[in-house]
């Protein structure tokens, strides 16, 4: 993001190493590769020699694999060898740590909380950047960090900024393409310009640029199973009425489907209104999301939703016509 990336620049200035080095340019889309990156770097630096051999095996392990254990004490472990191998290091050049959080588990909450409760003063600066919705992400940091709430655009600024980028490069975005930069932007700056450059190039595609959409992917695998699946069945079905239509297809309580759209509001996704808001770039994020849940899932449960999404279409069709021969008997008959 570029909170870290402003972040990582005040630091350099301020005499902080960076993490990880320069050259390590592939993006981190969770929290263990952003570690498991900076843990491969810490590796190669000076002084790592002075963590202790159980810091440096377990470290080497999870370097190579970027697996988190399972296990709280053994994610807790990891956070303790992360940290005692970073202290080693800081004690030559300081450090600076920054991870982009947006999409986080509770063994990555657990581990980035273990790692900065054991730097014990280290000259290491970790920042760690989590989703507006979500102010509780890192909240077990709060006894050995400073939470700094940064507010999104609101979606006037967002607005604004993207037409702004889109001239700035000699270009136009007529207003469903800036309502559609808004609504998948969700406030944030560099995601807004991005998409703005990308629908100046591809008017009026609901596409999103290749970063933006790898991040939505991992914040929506991330998600439980029976949300993705609502997420995915209210993309096939459209139209109206689309939450009962979605609980008919499981063959759910109405009140089971209410609770996953419940979730996938509060997990800041674009078209925060899911299934509910009429609005085309609505529609078309609830489209996008959708897609993405789907593709998330294994072949065969795409195969059975979708199945399903086919039958309640034609049935809900069956019931309009119904509907419709049933009004003009009672039209006829009035008359």
């Amino acid at each position: 993001s570029r909170t870290i990336a402003e972040l990582a620049r005040a630091a350099h200035t301020l005499g902080f190493s960076p993490l990880p080095d320069a050259a390590d340019s592939a993006p981190a889309t969770s929290v263990a590769r952003a570690l498991a990156s900076a843990a491969r770097a810490l590796l190669d630096r000076p002084g790592a020699l002075g963590a202790s051999p159980d810091a440096l095996r377990v470290v080497r392990r999870f370097a190579a694999t970027a697996l988190l254990p399972t296990g709280d004490t053994t994610v807790r472990r990891l956070g303790a060898a992360l940290a005692d191998l970073a202290r080693a290091v800081a004690a030559e050049t300081p450090l600076f740590l920054g991870v982009d959080a947006r999409c986080v588990t509770a063994a990555e909450r657990a581990l980035a909380a273990a790692f900065a409760r054991t730097l014990d003063g280290a000259p290491v600066l970790a920042a760690f950047t989590a989703l507006p919705a979500t102010p509780s992400t890192f909240a077990a940091l709060s006894a050995a960090a400073d939470i700094v709430p940064i507010p999104p655009l609101t979606d006037q600024d967002a607005a604004t900024l993207a037409t702004h980028a889109a001239r700035a490069r000699g270009r136009s975005l007529d207003a469903d393409d800036v309502a559609w930069c808004t609504t998948v932007a969700r406030g944030r700056p560099g995601d807004v310009i991005a998409l703005a450059d990308h629908c100046a190039a591809r008017p009026a595609t609901r596409t999103v640029p290749a970063p933006i959409a790898a991040r939505l992917r991992d914040h929506v695998a991330a998600l439980p199973l029976r949300t993705r699946q609502v997420a995915a069945l209210c993309a096939l079905l459209g139209d109206t009425d689309v939450a009962d239509r979605a609980a008919r297809a499981l063959d759910r309580p109405r009140t089971a489907v209410d609770a996953a759209l419940f979730q996938l509001r509060r997990a800041d996704l674009p078209g925060v209104d899911f299934a509910t808001d009429p609005r085309p770039p609505h529609r078309d994020a609830v489209r996008l999301v959708g897609a993405t849940a789907l593709a998330t899932l294994d072949a065969g449960e795409r195969e059975v939703l979708i199945a399903r999404a086919t039958t309640e279409r034609r049935q809900t069709e069956r019931r309009r016509k119904e509907r419709r021969r049933t009004e003009r008997r009672h039209t006829g008959a009035a008359a």
